[in-house]
């Protein structure tokens, strides 16, 4: 699937032309003589040379220059893949990452610059404890709609502050500018790859599982006809009641209101940034493909953009051999599995909340393996495993008879 992928990716790379032959262990990327500017790949060997952008037509073999700007968190993983296969195929490949993250890291057949920014790890674990205590708050709905709307200025905060970050970073921007990139793969949910991508007139390549308030749709000027399309937060299917179609049809007229209250400060960096008032959906217009996280296996039925491309399951084929012990765990299981995580935010919730999650899974006949880094109560139930990471990809191709 990883590679069905990167030949979608290749599509967009090889008619621009690109990199010189190269084939050293670990390149640095030239015009930085500060060892803390080095462009870094993996430890062990590599394909990739320096990625000076001084290639010219006559040398270009035919290979491409990917600028990947990745969003933190669990979108990094399948992002991730694809960098690697198609730095693997000989394409380079550069990873933007800020200093200070949750997962990005760096990989064997691409290489990472990054840039500083102004919070450290430190915000990360407060977001991840707002997290635990929303899930496990008994306040009453006030409380609650209050604590949920901070969580989501922090999120929000995070996301201004690191595009901020690398949009006005100068001596990045400069630096980027040199390396004749061919495109730029990046999930517009962080606005600073788009932009970017913009701004440097490079084809943007978007990997995502979807916009809020339906903006993929505004941007990609997609049919999304509410007659039979749910919106979110309304939890309708695609058969609607009378009623329930109407209800459908006020959230999509209210959709452009949340849009303008989700995306001001997305347009207000772009603007600052590229020094003209614009909006993120005319940047998001400029697209050259979307690549959708999701398949109609799952969704319900819509209509797609010619340049959208439905990528569902795809970091399920980066794979391992699981460990013994979580192997024995899973085999000997005669009703199956159970995989239970609420994501990379949170792991871990109070006490009395997590009791209620042990009791119910005492209750039935599969096995449990839950990501879980709270506080363990005495007895645990015998069908549940706790891990502190789930390997869902090497779980999930695991063939039982």
């Amino acid at each position: 699937m990883v590679r069905w992928c990167a030949v979608y990716l290749c599509v967009v790379l090889l008619p621009c032309s690109a990199l010189a032959k190269t084939s050293v262990t670990e390149g640095t990327f030239s015009g930085d003589s500060d060892d803390s500017k080095k462009i870094v790949g993996s430890e062990g060997t590599s394909n990739f040379g320096s990625f000076d952008g001084t290639a010219g037509p006559s040398e270009r073999n035919g290979t491409g220059r990917l600028l990947v700007v990745p969003m933190d968190g669990s979108h990094w993983t399948i992002m991730k893949a694809v960098a690697e296969e198609l730095g693997r195929r000989g394409h380079t490949v550069l990873v933007l990452m800020p200093e200070v993250s949750m997962r990005l890291d760096s990989g064997k057949h691409y290489m990472s610059k990054t840039f500083p920014v102004p919070y450290t790890q430190d915000l990360f674990n407060q977001l991840t404890k707002n997290s635990q205590q929303l899930i496990g708050s008994t306040a009453g709905l006030t409380e609650r709609i209050s604590g949920k709307l901070k969580q989501m200025r922090g999120i929000m905060n995070l996301i201004i502050s690191t595009s901020e970050s690398l949009l006005f970073n100068h001596e990045l921007l400069e630096f980027l500018r040199k390396q004749e990139f061919d495109a730029v793969l990046t999930d517009p949910v962080m606005p600073s790859g788009a932009i970017l991508a913009f701004n440097l007139s490079l084809p943007a390549i978007y990997m995502l599982r979807g916009l809020p308030c339906g903006m993929d749709a505004i941007a990609t000027a997609c049919p999304d006809p509410p007659s039979y399309i749910p919106r979110f937060f309304t939890q309708h299917t695609d058969r609607m009641c009378f009623t329930e179609r109407v209800l459908n049809v006020v959230v999509y007229m209210l959709e452009p209101v949340m849009c303008k209250l989700l995306y001001w400060w997305s347009d207000d960096v772009a603007s600052r940034f590229l020094q003209r008032s614009i909006s993120m959906t005319e940047i998001l217009n400029t697209a050259a493909m979307w690549l959708l996280r999701y398949d109609f296996t799952l969704e319900f039925p819509k209509p797609l953009a010619p340049n959208t491309v439905l990528i569902a399951g795809l970091n399920c084929a980066v794979t391992k051999p699981l460990d013994p012990e979580v192997l024995e765990f899973v085999e000997g299981s005669e009703h199956g599995i159970v995989v239970f995580t609420l994501g990379s935010l949170v792991p871990a919730m109070p006490r009395e909340k997590a009791a209620i999650f042990f009791q119910a899974f005492s209750r039935i006949p599969q096995r449990v393996l839950w990501r879980y880094m709270g506080e363990v109560p005495h007895e645990v139930p015998g069908n549940v495993k706790l891990m502190k990471w789930l390997p869902q990809n090497d779980l999930l191709v695991i063939k039982r008879g």
